[in-house]
């Protein structure tokens, strides 16, 4: 008898992905039949492909080798009309396999049976007679009976929405002697059935008292990784599991048969990522769309178009949208009421609303695919006319519809509703969203450069967000160009700006500089403000070049700040300057924090003011100030919030992962690279995820010497070459896992201290660690101070060891009263390295290792007198190991992410990586793993 103490992971058969729990169920009611000898009835519902016949197949082949009898029948489609047919397979199957002399046993007697199961010879049955109903259905109860008296009988008819009215009848009459008989009827059938006989079946299996009912749900993203894990021999990477999801909605026959179409046809690309498709979206194969459009074609005219209005709609449609929509309000509740019958339509009610939607995607794509052109685009026209009057419809849905009516509608009706769906698109992190709409947007704007401008700009931004620099400053050089010509100075000089900083992120500094310097250019007949930005920003992109700080602070002294009217711009314009002068070497960061914060609230250039605010992070981060970095996210959020492109800025999460970081919440900063990865940006932000990761993993020891440094690589899964400041900040975690050579001096945008670090705490000379301690002296803010004391303790070790002893002590009680744990204990642990005290060491060492700061808890540990930690296996951080033993707990990710206070995303990307670290591929293996390892 097997122990069900532990449902959730008693058996893991293979194949039952999201389906071991009811797999579990079922068994444990086979083994508890077994033990009370009695009979049970079983119902497993789901919609087509969910998995219904692979988790009866699993429970067969269990039954099987535990010496059940099985009798295994199922329906076919259109073989209603013969009689007995699931059952005449279930049975002959079975007496079939028999010796002659033991079927001879079981069917003496029961002559009726040869009307039912074609081949059997039982004595005294007249073969051409067909025997009365009540008959069979005695003699089918008698024949279970007496097999039941050898063996536990397993029946079982699969498909059951499909099997014939008589076979129906015979198992409703045997409903109420299963328990007698000893008999477990297993039936499985679809959702949605049009059949009362059928659906009275399953009403009076419910009514048994020892009856379960299994209904099976679509899979997760974690099911369907999982699923294609098995299905590939290794995991997919998450464009791919995103890719299946959407396509298959967790359905798991679509997904393997969307993976077996994909490697059919040499779309499947192995990574270090996993598992990518080289079609971002590869057509249906015809098959699924045969399956899941059986029966579209036997609709009622009027039904059909219903459903073609509800599939063409892209969302939920609202039952009063579609009234409006079909023109038939008398007749609608009849055709919906046939549909959702049919399983084609589902109804669900949001805040009192009925809403209706396609059973399936594909149920969408096999409707659609019958359409043609112009017919798909008067139904799109008939959406437009309804949408346009409507309140609060989202663009996205507006500019689809007019993009499939485009014909209809004609393009000056259609391009500034696209337009509009992409801006919202870009405020929202969509860029692909974006693109799809600008560039329709765009094919439709003709000659005139003041409509194609604007487009070809925000196109650009698109572009750089889905990670095609290349294109980004194509299309802005081209929207420069446009803009000038419709006399948009400003317009024209801010795309300039944004594919000069782009031109520098790919290394291309030709163009970086060229397109810098047309900026001067193209604002030199806009007005003031605009004149003191563009010159601002062209200063700054000249530090980023690698110019002399000269060069920079001579653009800066030809601004005229004063002449701007507006005070609340004046007044950010003259804050930034500051700031850039203290970039370019000139001035105190304290200072330059100083003046951006405006005494004036106002401003109307949204732009000038998310500018401002990325500045006051940087600063923050870089001082060391928290509490003005706490107030300063804030701001940044809710500027960002409304903002698009450039305004959408990445600073936030990474001030926010630095804050963290330095103040010893190592889970909160693994949490914001988890989110940062999984957001829509994490393709767009790719360097600054792996570069925090790279740093993380410095920290904690997973990685060992510079060549432990793993390459960013690129969708193809090759090593991708780095760029620009790219280069720079590999050049930095290099110098910080200990690589000879300078470390680089150019201006990293929010990596500046990371330059500073690297200097501080990597194999520095004398010389350097003096430059450095003069650098944060520099800065002048709480959180330098301490890092220059830190400084100047490594330079003078050697020489002066009594004053080393005391920059040590005072930069590690300043690191602990700002609340920079990890920095007070590096300058601890190094001073006693040098032969100082060990005071505060132990508690430093409690600290380490909770964090998982393994190097320099080591070295604290050997000054202690300590023994070595013991080996571990796989390292998973703090919050990846509690995130799997919240899992081995029960809890779903939904519960998790309340739990933690972090989104679902994040617990399913912190999953993510502990299956990829454990070499596993389900919930139920993560719980044995972490319960052998307590």
């Amino acid at each position: 008898m097997r122990n069900y103490a532990d449902p959730v992971i008693a058996s893991d058969p293979a194949g039952l992905v999201g389906r071991v729990r009811e797999f579990d169920r079922l068994i444990a009611l086979l083994d508890d039949s077994v033990a009370h000898r009695t009979g049970a009835a079983v119902t497993v519902v789901g919609e087509p492909g969910i998995g219904k016949s692979a988790l009866v197949g699993a429970v067969v082949g269990h039954a099987r080798a535990s010496g059940w009898a099985v009798l295994h029948g199922r329906g076919h489609d259109l073989e209603g009309l013969l009689a007995f047919g699931p059952l005449a397979a279930a049975l002959g199957g079975y007496l079939h396999r028999l010796p002659r002399a033991r079927r001879a046993t079981y069917t003496d007697g029961l002559g009726s049976l040869a009307s039912v199961i074609e081949g059997l010879a039982v004595e005294g049955a007249d073969p051409g007679r067909t025997a009365d109903r009540s008959r069979v259905f005695q003699a089918v109860a008698l024949l279970l009976g007496r097999i039941a008296a050898d063996a536990p009988v397993l029946l079982v008819v699969d498909d059951l929405q499909w099997a014939d009215p008589a076979t129906v009848d015979v198992l409703r009459y045997l409903g109420d002697d299963l328990e007698a008989l000893g008999v477990v009827l297993l039936v499985a059938l679809r959702t949605a059935t049009s059949r009362p006989d059928v659906r009275g079946l399953v009403s009076a299996l419910a009514r048994l008292p020892r009856h379960e009912a299994v209904t099976l749900r679509r899979l997760d993203a974690t099911g369907v990784a999982a699923l294609a894990a098995g299905v590939l021999g290794s995991p997919p990477g998450p464009a791919l599991v995103g890719l299946l999801e959407r396509r298959s909605a967790g359905t798991p026959l679509v997904v393997r048969a969307l993976l077996q179409d994909l490697r059919a046809r040499d779309a499947l690309r192995a990574g270090p990522g996993g598992w990518t498709s080289a079609e971002p979206d590869p057509d249906t194969p015809a098959h699924l769309l045969e399956l899941f459009g059986a029966g579209l074609d036997r609709l009622a005219e009027d039904r059909r178009r219903v459903l073609e209005l509800v599939c063409l709609g892209g969302e939920p449609v609202p039952h009063a949208r579609l009234v409006e929509l079909a023109g038939d309000a008398d007749g609608l509740p009849a055709a919906v009421d046939d549909l959702r019958a049919a399983g084609l339509l589902v109804e669900d009610v949001e805040h009192g609303r009925v809403r209706y939607a396609p059973a399936h995607p594909l149920v969408a794509d096999a409707a659609l695919a019958r359409l043609g052109e112009a017919a798909r685009a008067a139904l799109h026209a008939r959406y437009v006319a309804v949408l346009e009057s409507a309140p609060r419809v989202p663009p996205d849905v507006l500019a689809r519809h007019h993009l499939g009516a485009r014909d209809v509608v004609g393009p000056d009706r259609a391009r500034p509703v696209l337009a509009a769906a992409g801006s919202a698109a870009l405020r929202r992190a969509a860029p692909d969203t974006a693109l799809r709409w600008l560039t329709a947007a765009a094919d439709m704007a003709g000659d005139d450069p003041a409509v194609h401008g604007p487009l070809l700009f925000d196109i650009g931004v698109a572009r750089q967000q889905c990670g095609d620099t290349t294109g980004a400053v194509r299309a802005l050089r081209e929207a420069t160009d446009r803009l000038a010509a419709a006399g948009q100075p400003r317009a024209a000089a801010t795309a300039s700006v944004v594919a000069a900083r782009l031109a520098w992120l790919r290394d291309d500094l030709t163009g970086a500089r060229r397109s810098s310097a047309l900026t001067l250019e193209l604002a030199a007949g806009a007005d003031p403000a605009t004149r003191a930005a563009t010159a601002q920003a062209h200063a700054l992109q000249l530090v980023c070049l690698g110019d002399e700080p000269a060069a920079a602070l001579a653009v800066l002294d030809g601004v005229d700040v004063a002449a701007v009217p507006d005070p609340g711009t004046r007044e950010r314009l003259a804050g930034y300057g500051r700031y850039v002068r203290m970039v370019a070497g000139s001035g105190a960061a304290a200072d330059a924090l100083a003046a951006l914060h405006p005494a004036t609230s106002r401003c109307a250039d949204e732009r000038l003011e998310q500018t401002c605010s990325n500045a006051r992070l940087e600063l923050a981060v870089l001082l060391g100030r928290w509490s003005d970095l706490d107030a300063e996210l804030v701001t940044a959020q809710r500027l960002g919030e409304g903002g698009s492109g450039p305004l959408r800025s990445w600073r936030t999460p990474l001030a926010l992962f630095h804050r963290r970081f330095a103040t010893g919440d190592w889970a909160g900063a693994d949490d914001v690279v988890t989110e940062l990865a999984a957001s829509p940006r994490g393709a767009q932000w790719a360097a600054e995820v792996h570069a925090l990761r790279a740093w993380m993993a410095l920290h904690r020891g997973e990685v060992t010497g510079p060549q432990g440094l793993a390459d960013r690589r690129g969708p193809d899964g090759e090593p991708l070459v780095p760029q620009g400041p790219d280069r720079d900040l590999r050049r930095v975690l290099r110098a910080l896992a200990g690589a000879p050579g300078p470390v680089p001096r150019g201006y990293l945008v929010m990596f500046e201290w990371w330059r500073l670090l690297a200097l501080v705490r990597a194999a520095a000379g004398r010389r350097e660690l003096l430059a450095a301690a003069d650098d944060l002296d520099r800065l002048g803010g709480p959180g330098t101070a301490p890092a220059a004391l830190a400084a100047r303790a490594r330079a003078s070790a050697a020489t002066r060891p009594g004053e080393a002893a005391r920059h040590a002590a005072l930069a590690a009680s300043t690191f602990d009263a700002l609340g920079m744990p990890v920095d007070a204990a590096t300058v601890r642990v190094e001073a006693a390295e040098r032969g100082a005290g060990r005071d505060g060491l132990a508690a430093d060492l409690a600290l380490l290792d909770r964090l998982g700061a393994a190097p320099l808890a080591e070295r604290a540990r050997r000054l202690l007198g300590r023994p070595a930690a013991a080996p571990a296996g796989p390292v998973l951080t703090p919050r990846e190991r509690e995130v799997a033993e919240l899992v081995t707990d029960g809890l779903s990710n939904a519960a998790i992410a309340e739990r933690l206070v972090v989104s679902v995303r994040t617990v399913t990307s912190h999953l993510d990586h502990v299956y990829t670290k454990l070499g596993i591929g389900s919930r139920t293996e993560l719980a044995r793993e972490m319960r052998s390892t307590h």
